[in-house]
């Protein structure tokens, strides 16, 4: 599933990014950029917004290991690597930490994101 949730950030297929979130209030997303969405509506606007500013990303996680706490809640933590292409065409090439905590209710088909930390290392 985290695969297709980066191919998916890579492909800029923003409506199957939009659709791994949990649909709710309690979704909290943030962006290396330092953006931060609370609840649904503000999860997909900050997507499209992110996107918006830019022409072309990359992004490689790295070492995923995924901790299965109980059959509703996973936590998957990962280094990743991240090309940038802002719209102005300056390259911001860097490295950072993921999070994603993962709920799966029983009557869902899949795997959705609840929170999304994406952290970028200093330099």
């Amino acid at each position: 599933r985290i695969d297709e949730w980066a191919q998916a950030i890579n492909n800029r297929e923003l409506e199957t990014v939009a659709g791994m979130y949990e649909e709710s209030e309690g979704v909290v997303v943030s962006w290396p950029d330092g953006t931060r969405a609370v609840g649904s509506e503000e999860a997909t606007r900050a997507l499209n917004d992110y996107f918006n500013g830019i022409q072309f990303l990359s992004m490689g996680p790295q070492n995923v290991a995924v901790h299965v706490l109980n059959r509703q809640v996973a936590v998957a933590s990962f280094r990743f690597s991240m090309d940038v292409v802002h719209n102005d065409t300056r390259r911001d090439p860097f490295s950072g930490q993921g999070t994603l905590v993962w709920t799966h209710e029983n009557d869902a088909d899949e795997w959705q994101i609840r929170i999304q930390h994406l952290g970028r290392n200093p330099y």
